[in-house]
C-alpha cells in the first residue's frame, strides 16, 4: 500500500537480492517497500538506504537489471529508491516477475526499459494512509494525498505512450486499477515477455487496497 506517514508495526515476507555479474549487475526487489534500515531489518522489506548503498558501489556505466515482486509500502521511501535508479548512469532494465503495485509500479517507473512477464501485473492506485486529529487535522492529511498524488503522476507521466493524458493516469489510480502486461502497455512504454510470472508476494499491504 502507498502510505505517505506509516503508523504501527509492518509485517512482511520477501527478500532483497542484490549481486554483480559479468554483465552489469542485478537487484530483486521481492517484498515490501519501507523507510528506514531499522524497519528492513527487524520486520523485512526494502529501504533507500540499502538501495543507495548498492548502487553506490557500483561502476557509474554498469548496467542494472531490477527484478519486481513487490506489493509497495512507503510512498516516499519509494520515490527515493526511484530518484536513486533513477540517477544511475548505467541502463536500468525492469522486469516484473510477478507484481509492481502501489509504490513499486512508481520505482519501476525509473528504469529506462521495463518487461512484463506473461501473468504479471502493474497496480497504481491513489496514496493512502491512516490519520487521526480534529478536523483541520484531516483536512491537511487530505491535502498531503492530493500533493503525494501529483508527485506520483509526475512519475508516470514520464513514462506514457504519446496521448495518454495526465488526465488518464490519475484515472486510473482513483479506480485502482490492476494491469497485466498487454494492458499496461497501452498506457506506458514497456514491453511484455513470455515467461511465467511468480507466485505473488506475502504482505499485510493488501488489506489496505
Amino acid at each position: 500500500d502507498m502510505k505517505a506517514t506509516r503508523q504501527g508495526k509492518v509485517v512482511t515476507r520477501g527478500y532483497i537480492d542484490m549481486k554483480a555479474t559479468e554483465n552489469g549487475a542485478e537487484l530483486y526487489l521481492y517484498g515490501d517497500i519501507v523507510d528506514d534500515e531499522l524497519t528492513a531489518a527487524y520486520f523485512g522489506g526494502h529501504c533507500p538506504q540499502e538501495i543507495a548503498d548498492f548502487v553506490k558501489g557500483l561502476n557509474p556505466n554498469a548496467p542494472v537489471t531490477i527484478y519486481f515482486n513487490s506489493p509497495g509500502g512507503d510512498v516516499f521511501a519509494g520515490l527515493a529508491i526511484h530518484s536513486v535508479l533513477k540517477r544511475h548512469a548505467g541502463k536500468k532494465t525492469g522486469q516484473v516477475d510477478g507484481m509492481a503495485a502501489s509504490i513499486a509500479s512508481v520505482i519501476l517507473m525509473g528504469c529506462d526499459e521495463i518487461v512484463v512477464n506473461t501473468g504479471a501485473q502493474v497496480m497504481v492506485h491513489d496514496p493512502w494512509t491512516c490519520a487521526a486529529g480534529n478536523s483541520r487535522d484531516l483536512r491537511a492529511v487530505a491535502d498531503d494525498l492530493d500533493n503525494a498524488k501529483e508527485s506520483l503522476l509526475d512519475v508516470y507521466m514520464g513514462k506514457t505512450r504519446d496521448g495518454v493524458t495526465r488526465e488518464t493516469v490519475a484515472d486510473l489510480m482513483s479506480a485502482e486499477t490492476w494491469l497485466r502486461g498487454e494492458q499496461a502497455a497501452k498506457y506506458f512504454v514497456l514491453d511484455t515477455k513470455e515467461a511465467p510470472a511468480v507466485a505473488a508476494a506475502a504482505s499485510t499491504m493488501f488489506g489496505s487496497y
